[in-house]
């Protein structure tokens, strides 16, 4: 089942949210994460990416570092055996578990084309891109300035494309492909409130995949349980390939 290997992904991950957030490497595949900006766990958390020998100083190190940042901790628990000490030492100091994260890589199955939404790929101009993301995952408002910067940062990366879906004229959703390690992760797929179950979301994952076959990668995404839209990548050519446990605690930083 996991052609796709666990830290091939995680790396993919990690230099896509990089454009995101500050990220810190503390050895033994240790890495932690944080933005002030953008105060959610997917910014603001650590991942342990191997066996690490000394389980309490890993976590000690992160803390330290979610300190420095004035951010609230959250670590990201891949489910494996590897790493069952890390989730016990965590739910031991509190820390439960509040969200889900899968991983899930296309199968050989791709998506049908939708004809009617048209795929452009963003070269300079990020405003339609910042707009789109902006409507589609916080609908009126939301941190325009930081969306922004991060748009600006992530387009002059050779292996970042920024996608927009359009119909006619009109812009109805958006995506950031991330090409590394033989991997092409899908990140931030949206669709405007008002065009959904229009097929702009599998007009945008056909693209993608096209691009994966052609480029000779494997496409990847991640989406959160609690979304309820796993079924939908399910449906589209998706299988899961693992999942991570998002542990975080209601304390204030110690």
């Amino acid at each position: 089942m996991n052609s796709v290997g666990i830290e091939e992904q995680e790396l993919n991950e990690v230099s896509w949210w990089s454009h995101w957030g500050d990220v810190s490497w503390l050895g033994e595949g240790v890495y932690v994460i944080t933005s002030a900006s953008f105060p959610e766990p997917l910014f603001n958390h650590a991942t342990v990416l191997g066996e690490v020998s000394d389980v309490d100083m890993a976590i000690q190190k992160a803390l330290g570092r979610f300190r420095d940042a004035g951010v609230r901790p959250s670590f990201f628990v891949i489910d494996d055996p590897r790493f069952v000490p890390l989730r016990i030492k965590l739910e031991s100091a509190g820390y439960t578990t509040v969200d889900t994260m899968e991983v899930l890589a296309a199968e050989a199955r791709h998506p049908i084309d939708n004809e009617s939404i048209e795929i452009v790929r963003v070269v300079s101009d990020v405003h339609d891109w910042v707009s789109a993301y902006l409507r589609s995952f916080y609908g009126d408002g939301g941190p325009e300035e930081e969306v922004e910067g991060v748009a600006k940062r992530a387009v002059r990366d050779k292996d970042v494309s920024l996608v927009l879906a359009k119909r006619g004229k009109e812009v109805v959703g958006g995506m950031a492909l991330l090409r590394r390690g033989g991997l092409l992760g899908a990140y931030c797929v949206g669709t405007l409130p008002e065009h959904r179950r229009l097929g702009v979301a599998s007009g945008m994952l056909s693209y993608a995949s096209n691009q994966a076959k052609e480029q000779g990668m494997t496409l990847v995404l991640q989406t959160f349980a609690e979304d309820h839209v796993e079924g939908f990548y399910l449906k589209n050519g998706f299988r899961k390939v693992y999942g991570k446990s998002v542990l975080s605690t209601g304390a204030e930083l110690r």
